[in-house]
């Protein structure tokens, strides 16, 4: 922390002053790295939203805005130093929503301070880059989409957050442009409404989308909140073809202290979209590819807590896409009825959240993943209660020149962690109902894989669900031990954390159901240990069909020699099972594994088995 930095944090302003005569070579200046340097740009940055006082205020944003000018001159080829001389926002990161706020907060000073802090900008403080950055808002366009929006909301440059991050749902950390000024009404209530027009999102990327116009209303509701909506332009055209839709709209609440949206839904009906095909003339003819009935993305955080807790995700319904088009070919083609994810968490402070943000940002401009340490130190840091990801998909088929050759009725999965003290469990869901290829589709695999003929239809799972659950799970022990400097620390730190927490995988149930066979069980692994010590395991098993199997096999013998290896151990595999009554179809199996007693099916070593089958 610099000596400024840190009296600013105490608010004193005779010792402010002096702090910031003394920082002759601060360590904010002492980061080699572009992404050093903007990491604690960054950090600065949100100390300087929360501060109490315009004089620590100041000081802080300087401190932001010459860190920015040393990428810019330093690391010239870097891309942060790039879009920071384009005037391009980094994420929720804007260089020119800094110098507004370092505007207001010098016009806040009284007289005395402001020549104080005035003779201070001018000692030691770095110099500014040798190109500065084009003024928002001015010369040719399409112009970064933050510049062009704090030019053109002078007084309210504070309005231009809510709507960078409301464009955010649409692009994620992408650039957007705007190929005019944008227009700004101002109403009654402290209403303010921005037109914008010729946009583009994710300028300069391969997936850069054009919008003829979007249009944002943002309105003050109560003391902290902002209500947002959006209406936009009702097609989407990117190089290659091109989404329409009816009624696109967004509404949410904006944060103003957090600056997020803590609650928003997407909307769309009837997506098309159309891929350019260019004919034997060279003429280009948009072609139906895909279709959707409606998509909704949803947010949903309580904010009036001092943790995260809420929801997200998105519901898609009608789904018809068609790979090689068009859209009525009899082609292969794919349909879904519904696909829905929501995602869950609770219990997580803001400031991680605003960091894991930042840190997606950072990596989207970067075009570079966080080192694993960086992650580790991330994630260890943070304090949460649980977590969770629910994903299904329903009435899903694949046809073939108007032949069904695969379904499924409905799949899901679930994962879920919760956390107490940096321990806790993990719990795995999947299922599928209806699943699998239909007899056409069975026979067209086997015509062109004929070692598929050895599993008959009867055995093929249309049913299936597994249920997995870790047990005290060392997160952060396994988190720390990741930050460790070399490799051999990290083993032995990963050893520890594991030890201590003595962490189970328990196999609650497992189910595969076909026409003519079944495997249900159910078991448990505990003393596990990453030293390299065998766990101890145990678990229950069912099956059901193996005589079906036997038989299946024994027919295609005489044509499949490849098949006798496997005949003999569905053989010996069906002399270890127990049949709970006489001439049942159902044999039970007891596994046991242990560094002590060995492996076991039923009471039997797998050691003699072994030996007797010599």
């Amino acid at each position: 922390m610099t000596l400024r930095f840190a009296a600013a944090r105490r608010g004193a302003a005779a010792a402010l002053i002096a702090g910031c005569l003394a920082a002759t070579a601060p360590d904010v200046l002492a980061a080699d790295s572009a992404e050093d340097l903007f990491k604690q740009a960054l950090t600065i940055n949100q100390d300087a939203m929360e501060v109490e006082g315009p004089e620590a205020r100041v000081l802080m944003l300087r401190d932001v805005d010459a860190l920015l000018d040393l990428i810019v001159t330093r690391h010239p080829d870097s891309r942060l130093a790039q879009m920071l001389a384009e005037g391009k926002a980094i994420g929720r990161f804007s260089r020119a929503d800094v110098r507004a706020r370092l505007a207001d907060a010098e016009a806040a000073l009284s007289p005395a301070m402001r020549d104080a802090l005035g003779a201070v900008a001018a000692g030691p403080a770095p110099q500014p880059a040798a190109t500065p950055a084009p003024a928002a808002g001015t010369g040719d366009w399409p112009q970064p989409l933050q510049a062009a929006l704090l030019q053109a909301l002078g007084a309210d440059h504070a309005m231009d957050r809510p709507i960078t991050e409301l464009l955010r749902i649409f692009s994620g950390d992408a650039p957007v442009h705007v190929g005019a000024p944008p227009q700004v009404e101002r109403g009654t209530g402290g209403r303010l409404t921005v037109a914008l027009d010729a946009v583009t999102l994710g300028a300069g990327t391969d997936s850069a989308a054009e919008v003829e116009f979007i249009r944002i209303t943002l309105a003050p509701e109560g003391d902290r909140h902002l209500a947002a909506s959006v209406t936009m332009a009702p097609t989407v055209r990117f190089d290659g073809g091109m989404i329409a839709m009816d009624a696109p709209r967004v509404e949410g609440v904006f944060n103003t202290d957090l600056n997020v949206y803590s609650r928003y839904v997407a909307e769309a009906k009837n997506l098309r979209a159309f891929e350019t095909v260019t004919d034997a003339g060279g003429a280009g003819h948009p072609v139906e590819v895909m279709r959707l009935d409606s998509l909704a993305v949803t947010q949903d955080l309580d904010d009036s807590q001092p943790t995260v807790t809420g929801t997200g995700g998105f519901v898609a319904e009608g789904l018809v896409a068609v790979p090689e088009g068009p859209i009525d070919s009899a082609a292969e083609r794919f349909t879904l009825d519904r696909a829905a994810l929501t995602m869950d968490l609770a219990g997580l402070d803001w400031n991680s959240y605003m960091a894991i943000s930042d840190m997606a940002a950072m990596a989207g401009v970067t075009g570079e993943d966080p080192s694993d340490e960086a992650v580790a130190a991330l994630f260890a840091a943070m304090d949460w209660a649980s977590a969770g990801v629910d994903l299904s998909l329903e009435g899903a088929t694949v046809t073939s020149n108007g032949t069904l050759i695969a379904r499924s009725d409905a799949l899901a999965l679930s994962l879920s962690a919760d956390n107490a003290g940096g321990t806790g469990d993990v719990l795995l869901n999947l299922s599928g109902r209806g699943i699998g290829p239909t007899d056409a589709g069975w026979a067209m695999a086997r015509a062109e894989e004929e070692s598929l003929s050895a599993l008959p239809v009867g055995a093929v799972p249309t049913d299936a669900h597994l249920s997995l659950r870790l047990r005290s799970v060392p997160y952060s022990g396994l988190l720390q031990a990741a930050q460790q400097d070399t490799a051999a620390a990290r083993r032995r730190a990963a050893e520890q954390a594991v030890a201590a927490a003595a962490p189970e995988v328990v196999l609650e149930d497992l189910r595969l159901d076909a026409p003519e066979a079944r495997l249900t069980g159910s078991g448990t692994v505990t003393d596990i240990s990453l030293t390299g010590m065998p766990p101890t395991a145990s678990g229950t098993f069912e099956l059901a069909g193996l005589d079906m199997l036997i038989g299946h096999l024994n027919g295609l013998a005489p044509t499949r020699p490849d098949l006798e290896k496997l005949l003999p151990v569905l053989v010996v595999l069906k002399g270890l099972g127990r049949a709970e009554a006489p001439g049942a179809d159902t044999l039970v199996y007891d596994l046991t594994f242990s560094p002590a007693t060995g492996r076991t099916i039923n009471g039997v070593p797998l050691g003699a088995l072994g030996a007797g089958n010599r």
